[in-house]
């Protein structure tokens, strides 16, 4: 904050003045030019104040270029800035929304996949329990053949035994009958 006191003095309506203007001011980093005690500055004539405050203008701006300046560029460079994020955000956007439907794609074909893998394990499930079914009667057949061939095998030895007696006492027959014959021929 700059403070300026301006008192001027002149030879007019009778009064003693030296016509110098003293101007004062505070700012708390700048001093003026002229002679100057703790923030004050003192002008000898209203030209040197003119010239002091000419420059002081023109150094505002001077300062005021170089801010627009900075600011033009720094407008330019934030615009150059913002289109490659708007373009990098377009290409992220791009990229999120085919991502979004390659997952959805996926999501399709893994539903479809568990639905067709349900499927087979329902008819696998189905296939190993009519196969189980089917080895359990096979088990039941094979035990009850297995008997069958127990009881012909046994059936068979009782009629080769029943043959061999029969043969046997066939041979005992004709051998008596033979000698009967022999004996009744003679």
């Amino acid at each position: 904050k700059v403070q300026i006191r301006s008192v001027r003095s002149s030879k007019r309506d009778g009064r003693d003045g030296d016509g110098r203007v003293e101007t004062q001011f505070f700012t708390g980093k700048e001093s003026g030019t002229m002679a100057e005690s703790e923030g004050e500055v003192v002008f000898s004539s209203l030209q040197e104040e003119l010239e002091y405050w000419k420059e002081k203008a023109l150094e505002y701006r001077q300062s005021l270029e170089e801010v627009r300046a900075e600011f033009a560029e720094f407008q330019e460079s934030s615009g150059e800035l913002e289109g490659e994020l708007e373009a990098q955000l377009d290409q992220v956007e791009k990229s999120n929304k085919d991502l979004m439907h390659r997952v959805a794609r996926l999501d399709d074909e893994n539903e479809s996949l568990k639905s067709k893998l349900d499927s087979q394990q329902a008819e696998a499930f189905m296939t190993i329990s009519t196969l189980q079914e089917e080895r359990v009667e096979l088990l039941a057949l094979k035990d009850a053949l297995q008997k069958y061939i127990r009881q012909l095998e046994q059936n068979n030895d009782d009629l080769e035994r029943g043959k061999r007696v029969t043969v046997s006492s066939l041979e005992d027959f004709e051998s008596k009958l033979n000698n009967v014959s022999i004996s009744t021929d003679c």
